[in-house]
């Protein structure tokens, strides 16, 4: 398996997907760019999980296949910091984004 660097969301998914199962994956790589993963498993290097949308593509041109018995589901977040909120960019922002998705209610401070 390609992995992403311990921590990240995409080590996190891959652990996780395989704990469920009592398994851990085997590692051949880590890398740390989304672009780079795909790159990789287009050249033959390992198994990744890659967004949606990029397996889909290489799916359709032959490039690799897609399993379909494994799907994760991602949160995506966005976070800032509580004494910038009100910083006039940082406002902007916060409103497309919340114009874009639909944002849960906050976490209070110091929740995790």
């Amino acid at each position: 398996w390609l992995d992403g660097p311990a921590g990240s969301h995409t080590h996190l998914l891959l652990r996780d997907m395989f704990e469920r199962h009592g398994l851990s994956p085997r590692i051949v790589m880590q890398n740390d760019d989304q672009a780079n993963l795909d790159a990789l498993v287009r050249a033959g290097a390992g198994c990744a999980l890659l967004r949606e949308e990029a397996a889909l593509a290489g799916a359709a041109s032959n490039d690799f296949i897609v399993w379909g018995q494994a799907r994760v589901d991602a949160m995506l977040g966005f976070i800032l910091p509580y004494e910038r909120a009100s910083e006039p960019a940082l406002v902007a922002l916060s409103s497309i984004i919340q114009t874009i998705w639909k944002p849960r209610a906050p976490l209070a401070s110091g929740q995790l």
